[in-house]
């Protein structure tokens, strides 16, 4: 079969003979055979307005695939990705539509492409790797299957077009800063580390210092910072930290810690947020004056989570007699943003006891405390309230003209892979005491 044969989807197809008789010659052909061919025909366009590639700046490509055959084809997309580049989060954008997430390296799925129908997709890749010359060569592959007419899967690929960048290498530091923060989520008085990586992705050295924060009511943790594996002792300094010449092509890495304040001094759901800069000085060739380039980082933050108790107790009646029965209403809500499993103290009092049988959680009869005189609540839910109702007796032999007292509510909750614990106190009740004589 030759192109030619191939028309309007179309296989023709004819035979001949030749033959010879004394001096002639002569070709007899057969009639004209055409078998219908099934199947996508895909092509793949790749473009780009740019006309080189530079370290750390992302170079935009477009891709545009037609099938003009005469079966839809489902198909999948790949970016065969040469070394040194990687692809810029979540930049690709399907007939304008923005896909987060979506990667050409591990494969786009584009669904099944109809007949004569056309895709269009913008994406951007960044060239980061040492050298900053030679060329920037990448095509497009498309992997499809489609049901022939026997209903047999048939799986098939087409290449596009190759799109050849030069790479030139940056004219100034071309500094790049990525924050990250290892608790996005935190109680009061955890430690949290930032971490800094510092890359010069340009074709010139610079003399750089990074200027790092520490959040406003968060401590620094005192000998924290260390630059490329090495501690700076003391405090965390104030005019910016020195890393020093940072060649075409490097990196490095800072981290330092700092610790979330107390209960007291953090508001419930508080953000910390942080960002850091570097400015590097450098010189150019033939011109001796400095200059300076800067970079921001991206801005990292910690939200703040702890549950916040409220113990309120009722006592009645509020004048007994000795042998009298005291009926106890307890209220535990949790006003935080974080649960925590909670437990009831302190339920029994000198000259009151409580009576077995009589504990009611939210209603529903529990049993009476353990050993250690802890009634278990379970986990109470941000927002919720867990109410405890219970009876006492007074002591027939009451010394005392009033009875005065609190229950604790302890707690504990996970964060972090840490356990925390706390304990909440209720507010006083207190209860008149008559004598049983008149």
């Amino acid at each position: 079969m030759t192109p030619d044969t191939l028309r309007d989807g179309v296989l023709l197809n004819q035979s001949h003979i030749r033959y010879t008789t004394g001096n002639n010659s002569y070709i007899a052909y057969s009639n004209t055979v055409s078998t219908l061919v099934i199947g996508p025909v895909l092509t793949v366009i790749k473009n780009t307005d740019a006309t080189q590639a530079q370290p750390g700046v992302p170079v935009t490509y477009t891709a545009t695939i037609i099938n003009t055959g005469n079966r839809a084809a489902d198909t999948t997309l790949y970016d065969l990705l040469p070394g040194g580049t990687q692809f810029v989060a979540n930049s690709i954008l399907q007939d304008g539509r923005p896909l987060p997430g979506a990667s050409l390296a591990t494969g786009l799925w584009l669904g099944a492409i109809g007949i004569g129908e056309m895709v269009q997709l913008s994406f951007q890749l960044v060239y980061s790797a040492a050298g900053g010359s030679g060329q920037l060569a990448n095509r497009l592959r498309a992997e499809y299957t489609f049901l022939a007419a026997n209903g047999r899967l048939v799986t098939d690929s087409a290449l596009s077009n190759e799109v050849v960048l030069p790479i030139v290498a940056g004219e100034s530091p071309e500094i790049l800063v990525i924050m990250s923060v290892d608790k996005t989520r935190a109680a009061p008085g955890e430690t949290i580390r930032y971490s800094l990586i510092v890359v010069n992705q340009g074709g010139v050295a610079g003399d750089a210092t990074l200027t790092a924060g520490i959040p406003a009511g968060m401590l620094y943790v005192r000998n924290s910072l260390v630059v490329n594996g090495l501690m700076r002792s003391g405090d965390f300094p104030p005019g910016g930290i020195s890393l020093g010449l940072l060649t075409s092509q490097s990196q490095m890495l800072v981290t330092y810690e700092v610790v979330v304040p107390g209960y007291g001094s953090v508001a419930l759901s508080q953000i910390f947020s942080n960002q850091a800069a570097v400015s590097a000085v450098y010189l150019l060739p033939g011109n001796s004056a400095a200059q300076t380039e800067t970079s921001s980082s991206n801005a990292v933050s910690t939200q703040i989570f702890f549950p916040v108790l409220d113990v309120n107790v009722i006592a009645l009646p509020e004048i007994v007699e000795p042998e009298d029965v005291v009926d106890y209403t307890v209220n535990v809500g949790n006003n935080g943003n974080m649960g925590a499993d909670t437990a009831l103290g302190r339920l029994n009092l000198n000259q009151i006891s409580l009576i077995p049988g009589t504990i009611r959680i939210n209603g529903i009869p529990a049993a009476d405390p353990g050993p250690s005189g802890s009634l278990q609540l379970g986990l109470i839910a941000p927002q919720q309230t867990v109410q405890v109702t219970y009876r006492a007796l007074v002591s027939p032999f009451l010394t005392t003209l009033n009875i005065r007292g609190s229950v604790t509510a302890y707690y504990s909750f996970w964060m972090n892979d840490n356990q925390h614990r706390g304990e909440t106190l209720s507010n006083t009740y207190l209860i008149l005491v008559e004598s049983g004589e008149e």
